[in-house]
């Protein structure tokens, strides 16, 4: 990893790395005291498991030669040095200190959360303003999903999805491809491919929300977007409501607040360990991935986040955390060097999309 992008993100995610200095230290402490790793803020740290459905990752306490409790609490102590080297301007970081920091950025300032039962883990202090905005959010998950597939040869899924319009879901081209091809003016699914979406899929929950995917509705000729019809609800599996897409900008372009909910999966373009220290193994489940704005760039326009985000978040919604709005849509990024995503409040009188209802705020 680069030094110094990993200094401009940790920068970035904490501009008072005293202030951080001292909630990092507070974990430790009570990591240390426990001998567990049950701290707020800190569950993608925990032992895998139930179900684990990515490939195996080493085990650092193995590589360490140290219990997997002295191993955080290692890596914890290893960040806090680093955060004390920033706070005095001193860029000199040890291998352990850029490990350790690394984690921190990820655990503090740009965390993973897991969601189970419709609810969201604790937020570290850095995001205590996630719990300001909990029934918001709580309302937005029910909405989002994750696209599962039955006779496919190589996935078993592909993507999230999510509610735009009364039966379309909005996910990305490069999703919508995985299980269809085109042919003249149409997109059929794969011989044999049976796509649906599934609202739950949360970790270590076994209850399923699916519906049926019916047809690719179209691509988007310059935009990685994709439109899908999903099976209408019934009264005794009613779906779930469409989300609000913003077709306003919103406050800031740069530096605002934001969260991307999604299936973040094992990726292999990302490093191996640094996925393992994030997500501890646990992918494919639903998740809140807080970040920021990171600015708009042209030709065509793009907005900017550094949210943490895998593979398995193509498609995931990104929403607006001052009104609660759906603003863009995730279609791609690279470990600490930034994300991608279509601002859908510049294509409210798009061509493609004004072909259909969608649920414009």
């Amino acid at each position: 990893m680069d030094k110094d992008q990993l200094l401009k993100m940790a920068r970035r995610a904490f501009p008072k790395p005293k202030r951080v200095r001292e909630e990092v230290a507070a974990a430790t402490e009570a990591v240390r005291r426990a001998g567990d790793l049950e701290v707020p803020g800190l569950e993608s740290l925990r032992p895998p498991a139930g179900l684990n459905e990515g490939p195996a990752a080493p085990d650092e306490a193995e590589i360490f030669g140290l219990p997997r409790t002295e191993t955080v609490d290692k890596r914890l102590k290893d960040g806090a040095s680093a955060l004390d080297k920033m706070s005095a301007g001193d860029t000199n970081l040890t291998p352990g200190e850029q490990l350790g920091l690394e984690a921190i950025v990820l655990l503090f300032g740009r965390p993973a959360l897991l969601i189970q039962d419709g609810d969201f883990a604790p937020p570290p202090d850095e995001w205590k303003q996630l719990n300001g905005k909990r029934d918001l959010l709580k309302g937005i998950f029910p909405s989002v999903g994750r696209v599962d597939l039955t006779g496919h040869h190589t996935y078993e899924w592909c993507g999230t999805a999510f509610l735009v319009g009364e039966n379309i879901l909005m996910t990305n081209r490069h999703v919508a491809e995985i299980f269809s091809e085109k042919k003249g003016k149409e997109y059929p699914f794969l011989s044999g491919v049976k796509p649906r979406i599934d609202y739950k899929e949360e970790f270590q929950r076994d209850v399923a929300q699916e519906f049926k995917i019916e047809k690719v509705l179209g691509i988007h000729p310059t935009y990685d977007l994709s439109l899908l019809q999903v099976a209408k609800g019934t009264k005794s599996k009613p779906s779930p409501k469409p989300l609000s897409v913003s077709s306003k900008p919103p406050k800031a372009t740069k530096d605002g607040e934001l969260a991307v909910i999604g299936y973040p999966a094992f990726d292999s373009r990302n490093g191996r360990q640094e996925q393992l220290d994030i997500f501890n193994n646990i992918f494919n489940v639903k998740r809140l991935q807080p970040g920021k704005s990171t600015g708009l760039k042209q030709t065509p326009e793009i907005l900017g986040h550094d949210a943490s985000t895998l593979g398995g978040n193509s498609g995931s919604c990104i929403v607006d955390l001052d009104t609660g709005t759906v603003i863009a849509l995730h279609f791609g990024g690279q470990y600490l060097k930034g994300n991608v995503s279509v601002p859908l409040w510049k294509l409210t009188k798009d061509t493609f999309l004004k072909k259909f209802a969608i649920n414009w705020q």
